[in-house]
């Protein structure tokens, strides 16, 4: 009984990880603009912030944990749902210095979310905007104080691998769920 259990568990995991890594083509090489710019703010997104206790980083997407287990620029971590998510989530805490080839959807897609508004979100046809993260006015200049400097070009590449991940269930309610709980962020800016 547990072999059949076992090949349906790879045979999901493998569905979540070539998911991921068609987003991860789909962006590709594209940045938020056609400069490093790390060099504006001295990568303040791939550090905490000054006095920062709690540990630093991303929310992953279902199945990115089974990409980035081992990487020693990486702790994973396991958390209880967030509000609005039915199942637990994985955290990737980084030490400032991954191989940017091996970063996950989070940073690769920062300062943009893919964002399905709450009247969208009983369509199962509903596609993602692509919005600048409301939580990433406090670390990036590029998206700070209302500014929006992001290439579109960028918007486009972040666009198409977030509507690539709504072919599967898993993402589609990591998206729906992510979209959910940014809403408290945006009550607070708009």
């Amino acid at each position: 009984m547990k072999f059949p259990l076992l090949l349906r568990q790879r045979k999901y995991e493998k569905c979540l990880t070539s998911h991921i890594r068609r987003a991860y083509r789909l962006i590709g090489s594209a940045t938020p603009i056609s400069a490093d710019c790390g060099q504006l703010c001295g990568a303040a997104c791939c550090k905490a912030p000054e006095g920062a206790e709690a540990e630093y980083g991303m929310l992953l997407f279902p199945g990115e944990e089974l990409l980035l287990k081992g990487d020693a620029h990486f702790t994973l971590s396991e958390l209880p749902p967030p509000k609005g998510f039915s199942k637990k989530v994985w955290f990737a805490a980084c030490d400032g210095s991954c191989d940017r080839k091996k970063r996950p959807l989070a940073c690769r897609i920062f300062p943009c979310l893919p964002y399905i508004p709450p009247q969208s979100r009983g369509n199962r046809y509903a596609y993602p905007a692509v919005i600048r993260d409301p939580r990433a006015g406090i670390v990036c200049p590029l998206v700070a104080r209302n500014a929006n400097h992001i290439e579109e070009k960028f918007y486009a590449a972040v666009s198409k691998a977030a509507a690539s991940l709504l072919s599967c269930r898993e993402h589609r309610r990591f998206l729906l769920a992510l979209s959910a709980l940014s809403d408290d962020y945006l009550r607070f800016l708009y």
